[in-house]
Order: structure tokens, then sequence, then C-alpha cells
């Protein structure tokens, strides 16, 4: 009978932890001064000869999640995960994007890597067994599939 009072203690604390003062969230807007970001001479001044903040354009389906990876080709920025993939020019407008999630001949099922093509100018999507092939805009060119050795 004690072990089943120990329980039903553990329980209510459980609960009453779990449902004290939920977190607060906000949507503030983050403002970076780059003055106070970082003082090249204080941080490594031989390999440090500007920086520059581009505002990224923003779409209502835009969505760049915490485990994005962020690839400077050219003039293009790629930032993607394993979900998407967004295009956007130097100046921070968007070029593109890859969302085409599934099972479908132009589709994919996850993104393993990704790049540009410079001379082309295409992207391409490493998937499984897959290499994939996209236009800035996000059109499907063409898709190959990577036979495994015997």
């Amino acid at each position: 009978m004690k072990l089943h009072h120990f329980y039903l203690v553990i329980l209510i604390i459980g609960i009453t932890v779990s449902c004290a003062n939920p977190k607060e969230t906000t949507n503030d807007v983050i403002k970076i001064d780059p003055d106070e970001f970082i003082n090249p001479s204080d941080h490594g001044e031989d390999w440090i000869d500007s920086i520059k903040f581009i505002r990224l354009e923003t779409q209502k389906d835009f969505f760049i999640p915490n485990d994005a990876k962020c690839k400077k080709r050219g003039e293009y920025w790629l930032i993607g995960n394993t979900d998407q993939l967004l295009i956007f020019d130097g100046n921070g407008n968007s070029v593109g994007s890859l969302k085409s999630k599934g099972k479908g001949p132009t589709e994919f099922a996850y993104i393993g890597d990704f790049d540009l093509v410079p001379e082309t100018e295409e992207i391409v999507l490493c998937e499984n067994r897959n290499i994939a092939f996209y236009s800035l805009t996000g059109d499907f060119i063409e898709k190959s599939h990577i036979p495994l050795r015997p």
C-alpha cells in the first residue's frame, strides 16, 4: 500500500511540474548591430575584410529550419535541409524553391545533399540512389538512378 502512495505522489508532482508556467514565445524582430556583432581587429583581422548582412525575401510558405545548410554558389545562396531547398540571389531575392517531396518521378523522398552546377546553373539534389536536376526556379529537369555495385 505504501508503494502505491509513493507512485501517486510522484504522479502528482510530475503533473504539477509539467503544468507550471508555460514558456512564453514572441515574434519580435531581432535587430543586429554590425558594429557590435564583430570587430575584425579583435577576431581575425587577417582574414575578414568585410561583413555584409543580406535580408532574405520571405514568403508565407518559406521556413528556414534550425538544421538548414547554407551554401554560397556564385551569385546564389542555397539554403536547405532534408525537406526543402530555398534559392536566393545575391541581394536576398527569392529565385525559387524545391518542395516536391514525394515518390513521383519529378519528386524527391528527402534531400541528402544539394549543390549548384555553375556552368548550367542547375540545382543537383542527391537522395538515396538518385541524383535529380532542377532549374533555379525549381522546375524538374531529369533524374538519374545510381545502381548498386555487384
